[in-house]
This record gives C-alpha cells, structure tokens and sequence, in this order.
C-alpha cells in the first residue's frame, strides 16, 4: 500500500513558521525571512556595485531597492498561512 500525505501537510511542514508543532517531517524547510533577505542583500550589493562604475544608475533606485526589502521583510515576518480550499478525488474501482 502507498502512503500518502494530504496536501496541508506538504504546506505546514515546507515553511518554517513560529508555530512548532508542526515540526519537520522530512520535508525541506524555507526559512522565508533569511530567503527574501539573501536574495535582496544580493540585489543591492549588485546595484550598489553597478553605481560605482555606471553614472546613469540614480540614488532613487538603490532607494527603492531599500525600501522594498524593508516591507517585504515585514510582510513575510506577519505573515500567517491559512488554508484556502480543499479538493476531494474520489477513485471508484
């Protein structure tokens, strides 16, 4: 017989939340937090370097830049997961 793992147990266990109880079951975690703030230390590293050698980069991008890693941290720090919908197979054999 195959096991089989209901969709909201995929969901709770491949995001690393506040919540522990729902623990690791041997999926891989994302910590979304250190994700988002990888992906834009690197973006801004990459934009503050292009400003050194190109003149036609403005302040007001790297700004933005900054400013949008700040909100986009705070919405992943409150965010919450709910589920949205379910779906039911049934198989007739």
């Amino acid at each position: 017989s195959q096991k089989w793992t209901p969709f909201w147990e995929l969901l709770k266990t491949s995001f690393c939340t506040k919540d522990k109880k729902w623990g690791n079951r041997g999926y891989p975690k994302i910590d979304a937090e250190k994700e988002t703030r990888r992906i834009l230390d690197e973006e801004i590293t990459r934009l503050e370097s292009l400003m050194k050698i190109n003149p036609t980069v403005r302040t007001e991008e790297l700004d933005y830049l900054q400013k949008t890693k700040l909100n986009a941290l705070d919405a992943v720090k409150n965010a919450t997961m709910r589920l949205e919908a379910t779906r039911l197979i049934v198989v007739v054999s």
